[in-house]
């Protein structure tokens, strides 16, 4: 996990699936995740933040 707020007046959590430190690497190019794969992780992620909360 990356925390990283100096471009913007707050922060940023970015979740990177990661298997090396280089795939860190901002320069990277950006992976292409199709919409509807998006929808379903954002869905599981909002789940666990909900659990954790509970």
């Amino acid at each position: 996990m990356a925390v990283i707020g100096l471009e913007v007046p707050h922060a940023h959590i970015h979740l990177i699936p990661m298997n090396k430190v280089s795939d860190m690497n901002f320069a990277n190019p950006k992976i292409k995740v199709p919409e509807a794969r998006m929808q379903e992780l954002a869905a599981a992620i909002a789940a666990k933040v909900e659990e954790a909360a509970a």
